[in-house]
Parts: C-alpha cells; sequence; structure tokens
C-alpha cells in the first residue's frame, strides 16, 4: 500500500475497512507520519502511547518462607504433652534448688574472721558475694524460659511464628538463656577456687551446696541444650525462604499469575518482551465469578430455545485478536459488536453491561446467540472492558473443552 494513494480515498468508511483487517501495531506504524489519516481513522495519542511499550506487562517477585525438614511434627506432635511436662517439672526442680541456694547465701554470712583470713580475704570474698547475688539471675531466668516454652507451644502450628525478625528474637532468647545456664556453671566453679583461696581450715556449709550445684546442673545445662537443639533444627533452622517470578497483567489483560524463571527478572527489557510475545499463548486469561454466572444464563438461554450449550475452554489460551488486537476494533471504538467472519463474533463492552443488555434482550446480542452453528465462547477481561467471543469450533477443536 502507498500512503499517497491512501489519501485520494474520500470516503472514510472505505479508508477503514481497507485498514480493518490488519493488526493494530502494523496500522499505527503505517500511518505514524500523517495525521490526517489518522483523524480520519480515529487513531487517537493513546494508542501509541500503549504501543509505545508494547507488550505492557505487570511483573513481580514473591517471597514465600516454606518449611523442608522431612519430620516437621517432631517436637510438636503426638509427644508434646509428655515433653512438656518433662520441661516444667525440671525448670521447677533447677527452680526451687537455686532459689533456696540464692536466699541462704545472701541472708546468710559466709566468711568471718573465725572461717576466712588468707591473703587477699577481702576482694576476694566481696567477689563471692557478687556472685552469690547474681545467682537470682538464674531464678528470673527460669521463670522466663517456661514462660517462653508456654508462648512458645502456643505458637507451634503457626509458621508464620518461625522466620523474619519474630525467628531472630527467639534465636537470640535462646541462644542467651543457654550462656547464662553455662557461664554460670563456670562462675560457681571459680567461687569454689576462691573460696578455698581464702577459707581457713575445716569446712564451710556453703561449699556443699556449691558441689550440689556444679554436679548436677549441668545435667540440666545438657537437657536445655537438647532441647534448644531439637527446637533450632525442626522449627528454626529447617526453613528456607523460596523467590518466585509472576507476570501479573500482560496488556492489560487480566490473567491468572503466571510463572517465570529467575533469568526472566535479569533479562534486558528487550528480551522480556520478544519472551513474553513468543509465550502468552501459554498463559491463561482470568475468569471472575460474574463472567461465570453470564455464561450460565447464556446457557441457559440457548437450552431454553432448544440450542446446543456454548463450551468453554478449560485451557483458557489468550486469543491472537485479544493480544494483537485487529485495527477494526482500535478504528472503531465505540462499536460493541464485530463480525470476524460468518462463525466469529466479538462483543466488546464495558465490564457488566453486556449483561445487563442482554437481559435486556437487546436485538442485535439476542440475534447472534440464538445462532444454531455456534458452540464456543470466551470472556476476557482488557482493562475496563469485557471481550465476549463466540464462534464455532469444529470437533477436533471442541473436544478438548468442557461444558
Amino acid at each position: 500500500m502507498n500512503i499517497s494513494q491512501l489519501s485520494k480515498i474520500s470516503n472514510d468508511y472505505n479508508l477503514k475497512s481497507i485498514f480493518s483487517y490488519l493488526d493494530s501495531l502494523n496500522v499505527l506504524k503505517f500511518i505514524d507520519k500523517n495525521k490526517k489519516i489518522q483523524n480520519r481513522l480515529g487513531v487517537k495519542l493513546e494508542n501509541y502511547k500503549f504501543y509505545s511499550n508494547y507488550p505492557k506487562y505487570q511483573f513481580q517477585t514473591k517471597k514465600k518462607n516454606i518449611e523442608y525438614n522431612k519430620n516437621p511434627n517432631y517436637f510438636y506432635g503426638e509427644g508434646l504433652l509428655g515433653i512438656f511436662a518433662l520441661i516444667i517439672c525440671m525448670n521447677c526442680m533447677h527452680f526451687t534448688y537455686v532459689l533456696i541456694y540464692s536466699i541462704l547465701l545472701i541472708s546468710k554470712v559466709s566468711f568471718n574472721n573465725i572461717n576466712g583470713t588468707k591473703e587477699n580475704f577481702e576482694s576476694r570474698a566481696n567477689f563471692i558475694y557478687i556472685i552469690n547475688a547474681c545467682l537470682f539471675i538464674l531464678v528470673f531466668g527460669d521463670i522466663a524460659s517456661t514462660i517462653l516454652v508456654i508462648y512458645l507451644d502456643g505458637k507451634s502450628n503457626d509458621i508464620s511464628f518461625r522466620y523474619g525478625l519474630k525467628r531472630l528474637i527467639k534465636i537470640i532468647l535462646i541462644i542467651t538463656y543457654n550462656l547464662i545456664y553455662i557461664i554460670f556453671e563456670v562462675l560457681i566453679i571459680w567461687k569454689l577456687i576462691l573460696t578455698y583461696k581464702i577459707k581457713d581450715d575445716g569446712d564451710i556449709w556453703f561449699i556443699v551446696m556449691d558441689y550440689v550445684f556444679i554436679f548436677l546442673h549441668p545435667f540440666y545445662i545438657s537437657f536445655v541444650l537438647y532441647l534448644s537443639y531439637i527446637y533450632f533444627k525442626y522449627y528454626l533452622i529447617y526453613f528456607k525462604t523460596e523467590i518466585s517470578y509472576h507476570i501479573l497483567s500482560i496488556n492489560n489483560i487480566s490473567i491468572e499469575s503466571y510463572n517465570v524463571s529467575k533469568e526472566f527478572s535479569t533479562m534486558p527489557e528487550r528480551d522480556r518482551k520478544h519472551f513474553l510475545l513468543n509465550n502468552y499463548k501459554n498463559i491463561q486469561y482470568k475468569n471472575t465469578l460474574d463472567q461465570q454466572y453470564l455464561i450460565k444464563i447464556i446457557n441457559e438461554y440457548r437450552e431454553s430455545n432448544n440450542l446446543p450449550k456454548l463450551l468453554v475452554d478449560k485451557f483458557r489460551k489468550i486469543p491472537n485478536f485479544i493480544m494483537n488486537e485487529p485495527a477494526e476494533i482500535m478504528i472503531n471504538s465505540d462499536q460493541h459488536i464485530f463480525k470476524l467472519s460468518d462463525k466469529e463474533y466479538l462483543f466488546k463492552y464495558p465490564v457488566g453491561e453486556f449483561e445487563i443488555n442482554f437481559k435486556n434482550k437487546e436485538i442485535n446480542i439476542i440475534e447472534i446467540l440464538s445462532k444454531e452453528n455456534l458452540n464456543h465462547i470466551k470472556i476476557i477481561t482488557k482493562k475496563n472492558f469485557e471481550y465476549i467471543f463466540i464462534c464455532n469450533l469444529s470437533y477436533i477443536e471442541s473436544y478438548k473443552m468442557n461444558i
């Protein structure tokens, strides 16, 4: 076609008819420099803006924390009640001994001029008194750890509680508790060493309690470390963040989220567009409940008139004429019904308007829906418009469809 020859066509209808069989993008390229023909065809700046970034798409990266250990119910399973009771029992025993131990050490004088008078007596005795006072940290640690166990139990089935900032806080708390218990074992041993350095002959009553603590406390530490290990292994460490990449829409078409590979996120923009143009037929358009209801009432109408139901494509692939819109639809933007062939009809209405006109028995809509040779329907949302495509498919094509 020659643009100068097309300019000689005086009838706008004939001019539009010539371009109707091309796709919109090619028409826009062809008349790009001719404002007069653009105006006669009704082409607007918005049409060029839309195709300037063709194909348009929405891309989103999603992060999902997933559990991938083999036995997620190891710690919170059928044995939960027994484990929980054991933890409480051990905490109570440890708490009782440490509380009595701490109170006695604070309330009674450990050293006096009779049982302790060796070198550096005063400085070493003061340090021992500080360690005795600090034993109350263990008392509060037992209370806090019991509350933490109860709290973690209440959150055992809440996966969202096992990652992110909450996960980090739990890890810090558990590690802190374990370090406190280990540090106090070391402190009491050190305290016992200092006691022997400053005490005179004869037994001192609190040394016996120190020995009991030194020999029994490691069993409690081992118990706490084991439970911490199990909790870390099955409920904190064995989670990973899975990143997925999705196309949410293409050319303003409402689609089901379409997964793409990680490589797509690093592609140059030109390669992304090339990929989408080659793969859009693998993307499913989305049907809303309202659209499913519309198909239902259309088929009820056809059945009431002894006409076969319209089949629905279960694969919901995006048709080429929706992705690459025919120029006829762009040129006649105010038109609602397009006869693409004797077996293909396209309705283009603002969302919800076709249903209203159908229920009001608009004559042109009813006439097409009453054609016996039609057997297939697609409803696709593109921006604020619904495209209702009704056609006739051969048996070979239609056997893949479901009613």
